[in-house]
């Protein structure tokens, strides 16, 4: 059996410093009342009624002081430790950003600042209470309780607290609960930016652990839970912005140089190393001029000691860079400048776009002019070609009236006016290619059209070149102009 010393003792150890001060000070109102009346019986002095009346009045006064005070003491010590227990929660939350650490942080010093053993936290998805955190016990507050059929709004608009003894059967605590002890459950809901995000729970075993105070503290814990999961929903929109921007950088289509006033590049996008051929780390620490065909370097590097001079930007600047495998392609530079407090350039953002396709499509642009101006010169030639074929085949036409069949001349006028015919053929196949005349489509003899065809070519040519034909000697004829 224990001392009554060891009770005392203990029940010291258990008060506060304020609580040990006041317990001092009744001690000495007691030995100083001890000591008045001790002296009066010394001296023999029989003790007068306003002297009794006044050591009376001196001991009710100091014992009312020193009640109300270790009230009073009590419950300042009793906010002193629920802030306490505030900050705690508070430090331990907000620490911490990623959101999954954040629930099973707070539900642990929940638990623990209000020594129950058992802790739930669930979040809304979906409408519906999904847990995400749990202290005590892997099951699930729901299948232990038997509350699933109770709505969701339920647990996310008001605080619910049960508590039932074990030896009792009404009903608040299942008995799945009470089979490990739980006397008690309460919730209160979760909101992150006025909107309903979840429920805590917590259980003990303890009937009368869970007062109204610790109710309110529980209500000031789940508020600044919410602050943790406001912070934690900010940072996580943050995070997904950061990634947004970041896999927009990397997987731009052009590429992304970060060089600084010495012409060294100190930041490359994903894009840039691909066409490149380089690893990061090989792009990195280069001079940006390294990059470009070795006649245009030194101008590469010209350019861009004035634009760190003169402070402006590339604008559509047209270069050639090279690639690790020796693959030259041309690019249009733009660049925006990063200064420091004086006004100076001490970064430049790049922009290196590919425009190789573009010049190849310039190209073809530039060949179709020069197609079409052919064909527009063709036509105008083919013009006074055609006026100058229209007289040599009308004289030809009279000198073969006035001549007879016989005559020696008559063959060669009809060489003249045979070829004429064809130069005029020719002509208006000219102006069909410059698309001054109208197309006249009609059956066209194959093998006739290849045997003049070939009559001009080899006049064109020099005889030493002999032309074999192997035409079909079926009729063969097709539609053309």
């Amino acid at each position: 059996m224990k001392s009554p010393f060891h009770y005392i003792k203990t029940f010291v150890r258990r008060l506060g410093p304020v609580e040990q001060a006041q317990i001092v000070a009744s001690t000495a109102v007691i030995v100083s009342m001890t000591t008045i009346i001790s002296a009066m019986a010394a001296t023999g002095q029989s003790p007068r009624l306003m002297d009794f009346i006044s050591i009376l009045t001196v001991g009710i006064i100091g014992f009312t002081s020193v009640y109300f005070s270790l009230n009073y003491s009590r419950e300042l010590d009793e906010q002193r430790r629920q802030l306490l227990a505030l900050n705690t929660i508070a430090e331990a939350v907000t620490r911490v950003v990623e959101l999954d650490y954040v629930l099973q942080t707070a539900l642990s010093r929940a638990t623990e600042l209000l020594n129950s053993g058992f802790g739930w936290i669930y979040m809304v998805q979906d409408g519906k209470l999904l847990l995400r955190c749990s202290k005590g016990t892997m099951q699930d507050f729901f299948a232990l309780q038997g509350n699933s059929e109770l709505p969701v709004s339920h647990w996310l608009n008001q605080p619910t607290v049960q508590r039932e003894q074990l030896d009792d059967a009404q009903g608040f605590i299942s008995a799945e609960f009470k089979r490990v002890g739980v006397q008690f459950w309460a919730s209160i809901p979760l909101r992150m930016k006025d909107t309903a995000a979840g429920t805590l729970i917590v259980a003990g075993t303890d009937y009368e652990m869970f007062t109204s105070k610790q109710a309110e503290l529980m209500e000031a814990f789940g508020n600044q839970i919410s602050v943790a999961l406001n912070n934690a929903h900010l940072f996580e929109q943050l995070r997904q912005s950061q990634q947004q921007y970041a896999d927009l950088f990397e997987n731009a289509p052009d590429i992304y140089l970060s060089v600084n006033s010495r012409h060294i590049v100190i930041g490359c996008n994903k894009t840039g190393t691909d066409i490149l051929g380089y690893k990061r780390d090989d792009v990195i620490g280069k001079e940006f001029e390294s990059f470009f065909i070795p006649p245009r370097q030194d101008t590469v590097r010209e350019t861009l000691d004035r634009m760190f001079s003169e402070g402006r930007g590339l604008k559509d600047v047209e270069e050639q860079m090279v690639t690790s495998f020796g693959r030259q392609f041309y690019v249009h530079l733009n660049s925006s400048l990063v200064f420091d407090d004086k006004g100076k350039t001490i970064t430049a953002r790049i922009v290196a776009r590919d425009v190789s396709e573009r010049k190849m499509m310039e190209g073809d642009i530039l060949h179709a002019q020069k197609i079409d101006s052919i064909g527009n010169l063709a036509g105008g030639i083919a013009h006074d070609f055609n006026n100058i074929l229209a007289a040599i085949l009308g004289s030809a036409s009279i000198m073969r009236r006035h001549l007879a069949e016989k005559s020696k001349l008559y063959k060669y006028v009809e060489i003249v006016e045979s070829s004429a015919r064809r130069g005029s053929s020719l002509t208006r196949q000219l102006l069909t290619f410059a698309r001054k005349t109208e197309r006249f489509v009609k059956p066209v003899q194959i093998n006739a059209l290849i045997e003049e065809t070939l009559q001009l070519f080899q006049r064109s040519v020099s005889k030493e070149i002999v032309v074999q034909t192997a035409l079909t000697p079926d009729s063969t004829s097709v539609n053309g102009d």
